[in-house]
């Protein structure tokens, strides 16, 4: 297009104009550098003669009011749909092709604010007005047919229905007002008879009549009932100040119904206070929860419900009646605290499934020593006294007397008294952190020690009376079971019983657990473990003696193993020994199980009538039980410093390994979280901000902890190695005259030999494998235990004759005997079958124990055991056999003869 020539006329200027124009509304593409140019033209023209601008403006708009007739008498004979669809596409042209470029050059700021108030100026209010026009009518209509509890149902379907409308069809901004003019119409205009509706639910027959019923007969409230009230309040909670009245109704109402249900109770009882009590304590719960449903929980709702139990519970009968006597409100006070400390006593499963629930438990708050306690001094006749001193003496002194009753009921009782010690104990260490918090209390440990006399010795009274017990009682009278674990007392002790001091004075019940009621409950759970010695009480004596206590404990109680195998045990197994015929051997399968067994009775005749054998399973009882108190101490024991080693390892910087997934670097991982606990490690922080001393000594903590991981001490190893020390310091364990390890000969010619211990075992084992010959006979296990075989498998294993008497032994061989010839003989009065039975489960038992002594003692290798010299010879051909002996000819070896 050419640069504009002054000299130009308007009508020239607007041939231009028009022709870009009808390009634009012919929806008729134009080139962007053309229309730059038509756009330069006609500036430079309205700037250059202004007088032309308006006729120019003028011009243009007739063209287009022409235009936009003409479209419209286009589309005059179109209806409904079709002149819509019309108007749609004519717009979405409009869009694409004219006012795409008018956007060009269109302002950036902001205008909605302008085209909202047009919106809201020429359409919004007209439609909220005829809006508002149908649903008053609307309402009225339906009101004339149907009863406010169906029309409260009806109006969120008419909000439903009017929100889903202008979402579809008008500006987000018109639901906020519309909703507004709902409120207005449908609710407030209707509040006379909606709260009319609230009388009737509320002053109903179903409330005055029927929930004062259901209320005494414990039932449940009607549900219809509740949902019309919740629908009611949730209508009404719409409008602002619309719940007002209805909350005015709710509290004369609870203010009625509780003069009613006070007014029920019959004279008699009015001074029976617990039934009064009672009856308010239901009030209130039955209340609380229909508030909670009818009302959504609203604290509104709540408040009024609780200023009018107040109005009511003091006044009323009752209180008019005996409210003279009696302080009334200390009294209910005094009762509430009572009920609300019985859920203390609740099982805590029940309130841990309370609490998942979503069932508050309630407990009475700690304040009744609080302000005491608190208290510094007072004044007394004008004098200043220091309360806190005097609390702190006497309290002090309570706290002797009962750890100094405790201990002595411990005194008093065997083993099993331990587990009342430890819960007694607990009792006055909670009650002293408790109390420590307002007085300045001597340290617990201090009182104890100075109670448990172990101040200045390591063998306080705790120590000396569980090694009392242990040496006196618990080795000589009780029997163990490997199936429950526990020792339990036989039913035949071998001694005497135990005599002990019993306490003759009169125990207060404030010095054991505080009151008559908490003695019995706490009896009765500590009773539970009075009929037997287990894992609990070896638990507890491990807290309760520590390292030093269990250290002297070890040490005494070897003493008492020594001094059983130098002595006692050692005159047993000479004399057995005696009893022992020189030579047993293991007779060949071709004789059969009963024949087997007579020869063992022949042979063993002098040994299973030997008169002292009841004292000599006896004192190997005792061996057996020393060794499985060490096996118990060292388990608990380890439980322990695993806890102590886990809660530790936070503070000492120990992170466990962390799951990497593929791609991820462990490395980076593991820096991350030594990064995140930095925080938590001790050692770096006393260093940083404490002493030089305290520094040290956490370095010294951290390292004993940290060597105790590493290192995995084990005291019942010790304990195998210290008794088979004074096993291999006696010749008359390992000296045998005719052994292969002290001579040249063969060991094979020594296996008939009985002077070996496991010799001497197997005889004994072959005779408490022997059944019972009456019913009501008790066997060894019930007699013994099964400390008996731990001695003897215990002894066995330390001597290393272990591989010996599981080859050797007389019973394995019977029994394996009767495995392939399954023969069910009798044979002088003991039944095979009985008797193979029993052998087969002291075998399982035996290799349990053995298991179990080789995990302790695995450290002891094959080197220690001497070596076997075997010889490999060629095997033969058959030229060879042909020319040699018979073949079913017995080779014997030298020494040998043919006898089985």
């Amino acid at each position: 297009m050419p640069k504009l020539d002054l000299c130009i006329t308007l009508d020239e200027v607007w041939e231009k104009l028009l022709h870009g124009i009808e390009h634009l509304l012919q929806f008729q593409t134009i080139r962007h550098s053309k229309w730059m140019l038509l756009y330069t033209y006609i500036f430079d023209y309205c700037t250059h003669d202004v007088s032309h601008n308006a006729e120019l403006y003028e011009r243009l708009k007739d063209y287009l009011r022409n235009y936009l007739n003409n479209l419209c008498q286009s589309n005059a004979n179109l209806l409904d749909q079709e002149i819509l669809e019309f108007y749609m596409n004519q717009w979405k042209k409009y869009c694409i092709s004219f006012i795409s470029y008018i956007n060009r050059h269109a302002p950036t700021s902001d205008n909605s604010s302008q085209i909202l108030d047009v919106y809201r100026e020429y359409f919004e209010n007209q439609f909220f007005q005829d809006t508002q026009e149908f649903y008053r009518l609307e309402a009225t209509t339906y009101l004339q047919h149907h009863s406010i509890m169906d029309y409260l149902l009806k109006i969120p379907e008419y909000f439903d229905e009017e929100v889903h409308r202008v979402t579809a069809y008008l500006h987000p901004s018109s639901i906020k007002n519309l909703e507004k003019k709902l409120d207005e119409v449908l609710i407030h205009d209707q509040l006379t008879a909606i709260y009319e509706e609230a009388k009737k639910l509320i002053h109903d027959e179903r409330i005055q009549g029927t929930m004062i019923v259901l209320f005494f007969e414990r039932k449940i409230i009607n549900s219809r009932l509740l949902l019309e009230l919740n629908l009611l309040y949730q209508t009404v909670n719409r409008i602002e100040n619309g719940k007002n009245e209805l909350i005015n109704m709710m509290e004369n109402h609870i203010y009625q119904i509780g003069i009613e249900t006070i007014g029920c109770i019959n004279p008699i009882s009015t001074h029976d206070l617990r039934i009064y009590i009672q009856t308010i304590y239901d009030f209130h719960q039955k209340y609380y929860t229909f508030i909670e449903k009818a009302f959504d929980s609203n604290q509104a709702f709540f408040d009024v419900f609780n200023r009018a139990c107040r109005k009511f519970i003091n006044n009323n009968a009752v209180i008019q009646t005996i409210g003279t006597t009696i302080n009334m409100a200390q009294h209910l006070a005094r009762n509430c605290d009572q009920l609300l400390r019985k859920n203390m006593l609740l099982d805590k499963r029940y309130r841990s499934e309370c609490h998942m629930n979503g069932i508050k438990v309630v407990f009475p708050s700690a304040n009744r020593y609080d302000s005491l306690l608190k208290q510094r001094h007072i004044q007394l006749l004008g004098r200043s006294i220091d309360l806190t001193f005097l609390l702190t003496q006497r309290l002090t002194l309570s706290f002797k007397k009962s750890l100094e009753t405790a201990i002595q009921r411990f005194e008093s009782v065997n083993i099993t008294g331990v587990m009342e010690l430890q819960c007694l104990l607990e009792v006055n260490r909670l009650t002293h952190e408790l109390l420590s918090s307002y007085l300045t209390l001597d340290s617990f440990e201090s009182i104890i020690s100075e109670v448990n006399h172990s101040v200045s010795s390591a063998l306080g009274r705790i120590t000396l009376h569980i090694f009392w017990e242990l040496t006196y009682d618990f080795l000589p009278h009780y029997c163990y079971n490997g199936s429950t674990n526990r020792f339990v007392k036989t039913q035949q002790p071998h001694v005497n019983e135990t005599r002990r001091e019993k306490m003759t004075r009169e125990i207060p019940d404030v010095q054991l657990y505080g009151t008559r009621e908490l003695n019995q409950a706490y009896d009765i759970v500590i009773n539970l473990y009075r009929g037997f010695v287990g894992v609990q009480h070896f638990r507890t004596m491990t807290r309760l003696l520590g390292y030093q206590g269990i250290a002297v404990v070890i040490q005494e109680m070897l003493k008492v193993v020594k001094n059983l195998l130098d002595k006692t045990i050692r005159e047993f197994v000479e004399k057995l020994r005696t009893c022992m015929p020189k030579q047993c051997k293991l007779p060949r399968s071709d004789y059969g199980s009963p024949a087997i067994l007579q020869y063992y009775l022949h042979q063993l005749h002098e040994i299973i009538h030997y008169p002292a054998l009841q004292d000599v399973f006896h004192c190997f009882r005792e061996l057996g039980n020393a060794i499985l108190f060490f096996l118990m101490i060292e388990q608990s024991l380890s439980q322990e410093e695993i806890k102590d080693l886990l809660q530790a390892a936070p503070f000492q910087n120990l992170i466990p390994r962390p799951y990497a997934k593929e791609g991820e670097s462990l490395e980076v991982k593991i820096r991350r979280l030594e990064a995140k606990y930095a925080a938590m490690s001790l050692v770096n922080i006393i260093k940083k901000l404490g002493t030089e001393k305290q520094g040290k000594l956490v370095e010294e903590a951290d390292l004993l902890t940290r060597e105790r991981l590493c290192i995995g001490l084990t005291t019942f190893e010790v304990m195998l190695d210290r008794i088979r020390s004074f096993l291999l310091d006696d010749p008359i364990w390992t000296n045998n005259p005719s052994s292969a390890i002290s001579s040249n000969i063969s060991p094979l010619s020594n296996i008939d030999d009985t002077y070996d211990f496991h010799r001497i075992w197997s005889a004994l084992q072959f005779i408490y494998c022997l059944p019972t010959r009456h019913e009501n006979d008790m066997n060894v296990e019930q007699l013994y235990g099964e400390g008996l075989n731990f001695a003897g498998c215990t002894i066995i294993r330390l001597l290393n004759e272990h591989r010996k008497f599981e080859t050797y032994d007389f019973t394995y061989h019977l029994f394996k005997i009767n495995r392939s010839d399954q023969k069910e003989d009798e044979v002088k009065n003991v039944s095979l079958p009985t008797f193979t039975e029993r052998i087969r489960k002291f075998q399982i038992l035996n290799q349990q124990i053995f298991a179990c002594l080789n995990k302790y003692l695995c450290h002891t290798t094959t080197d220690e055991i001497p070596v076997e010299q075997v010889k490999c010879l060629t095997p033969m051909t058959l030229q060879t056999i042909q020319s040699s002996i018979p073949i079913y000819q017995h080779n014997r070896l030298p020494g040998t003869t043919s006898e089985c």
